[in-house]
């Protein structure tokens, strides 16, 4: 997390003088979008510098600063609005995945790289509390909502929005997938993830995962592009 999105987050109300608020916010002018965010020493340093030449109610104290923007962001999360860029950017991802998914009952589909499907990339399923189950196809604003409530982990670029269609279970599958170059990295990532296979995303088809798993799962999938 960059210093200025730490930073920047105490405006959402947190700090009870305007004068501060303002010091701030002209130091720190660029808004993260829609990230919850965290405290460091770094973030303490760069607003100690940022701040050291004017005139501010905030005590110049690196240790003071530190516990007070700690008191701040644990005492809730912090997420700010996301921005009209990024909701252009993940609407245009959810179109291209809504519509493979129709077509094929699969995609996997990046913010920054768009369709995965065809690329010497390898899709695993990492974060089995993120993945939502739908009866029926999930809908564009279904996935969009998805897509919007996985932003921490969508803005990795390893990572993908992918959907698949479960047919044992004939359930449609909504997830977040980390995507390698390395076959032998997303077995690795599977096996320790408790999945039962990988995705080939340039050979469009599954890699099973051949070691025992403890506490295996049937239902668990890794997801992928058709």
């Amino acid at each position: 997390m960059r210093p200025t999105d730490t930073t920047r987050a105490i405006l959402a109300s947190e700090l009870p003088n305007p004068e501060a608020r303002g010091l701030i916010c002209q130091a720190f002018p660029v808004a993260p979008s829609g990230l919850q965010l965290t405290c460091s020493d770094s973030v303490t340093n760069e607003l100690m510098r940022r701040l050291s030449d004017r005139r501010s109610c905030i005590p110049l104290n690196h240790n003071a600063l530190t516990k007070f923007l700690d008191s701040i962001l644990s005492s809730a999360a912090i997420t700010l609005p996301i921005s009209d860029a990024m909701l252009s950017c993940i609407a245009g991802a959810v179109s291209t995945s809504h519509d493979l998914h129709n077509r094929t009952n699969g995609s996997t589909v990046s913010l920054a790289y768009g369709s995965m499907a065809g690329k010497n990339f390898f899709a695993v399923s990492i974060y089995p509390a993120r993945k939502i189950e739908f009866w029926e196809r999930p809908s564009w604003q279904e996935l969009f909502e998805f897509a919007k409530a996985n932003l921490d982990l969508l803005l990795k670029p390893n990572c993908a929005l992918s959907t698949w269609f479960n047919d044992r279970e004939c359930l449609h599958i909504a997830d977040v997938v980390a995507c390698t170059p390395d076959r032998d990295a997303a077995v690795g990532l599977g096996l320790r993830a408790d999945q039962e296979a990988v995705f080939d995303l340039e050979a469009r088809r599954e890699i099973p995962i051949p070691l025992p798993r403890q506490g295996f799962n049937a239902n668990q999938h890794t997801g992928g592009a058709q």
